[in-house]
């Protein structure tokens, strides 16, 4: 398993795995996001957000994370702000949400 910055490629993977996380909150009828808006957000002119994926041996992506950079006014320190991290129901238990970049 690997975890890697996504690419425009993935725009597809990102949309499929928050869909899944949508899914599973069983907030799916919220869900009204589009690959379209996935691209802008993360790859756009002005990027709002990051994304990393977890690949398995395959190179399939199999989770994500969602985060955007923050800063802490008082001290004027750069943090991230973890919006969603989400791995399919067939991979959990494998420790993929602990992995490294």
């Amino acid at each position: 398993m690997t975890v890697r910055d996504a690419a425009p490629a993935d725009i597809p993977h990102v949309h499929r795995l928050v869909r899944g996380l949508a899914e599973y909150e069983r907030m799916g009828g919220k869900f009204v996001a589009t690959e379209d808006d996935y691209r802008a957000a993360l790859f756009g002119s002005t990027p709002r957000a990051h994304a990393l994926l977890a690949c398995g041996d395959d190179g399939r992506p199999v989770g994500v994370a969602l985060f955007y950079y923050t800063l802490g006014t008082f001290a004027c320190r750069p943090s991230i702000f973890l919006e969603d991290l989400f791995v399919e129901p067939e991979r959990r238990g494998e420790e993929i949400g602990r992995a490294h970049v």
